[in-house]
């Protein structure tokens, strides 16, 4: 049997961390709900599904013609489309942070919504995710450096 050594193995949060600020593929697609809607929420083009990191984002782009790999560039400048549409009918768009999924650090999910930089998208809190992810970190100071950016709670 082929056992990996200890020194060779990297923890998760090491891991995740690596795989974040590595510059990791994003696919972005149209969204089956809003296609197959006679009225949709929003004009076409639906891209407003996004699958980020591989084996995920890869698979998704070779697998689906509704999908295709683009720079994280072109998924934040569709992600300030989304705020404007979601401006232009009096709404906003929140991150989830959540456990197990590409935006489950609340720390990452705010450099995203940096990034993008609109008033109409920010990110909800969770603190059952915060324990699970970043729970070794003091939430207070994040939830008051960033309240204009946090939507719920």
């Amino acid at each position: 049997m082929l056992r990996a050594s200890p020194e060779k193995v990297m923890p998760y949060k090491l891991a995740r961390e690596v795989i974040l600020k590595a510059n990791s593929p994003v696919a972005v697609g149209t969204c089956v709900c809003r296609s197959l809607s006679e009225t949709p929420c929003m004009p076409p083009p639906y891209d407003a599904c996004m699958f980020v990191g591989d084996p995920f984002a890869s698979f998704i782009a070779e697998e689906s013609k509704m999908f295709r790999k683009v720079s994280q560039e072109e998924a934040v400048k569709i992600l300030r489309r989304l705020g404007d549409l979601a401006a232009e009918s009096g709404v906003r768009i929140s991150i989830y942070h959540h456990t197990n999924d590409w935006t489950e650090s609340l720390l990452f999910a705010l450099k995203v919504v940096k990034k993008v930089d609109h008033p109409q998208v920010g990110v909800n809190f969770n603190l059952c995710h915060w324990l699970n992810v970043d729970g070794e970190k003091d939430y207070r100071p994040i939830l008051r450096d960033n309240a204009e950016r946090i939507f719920a709670v």
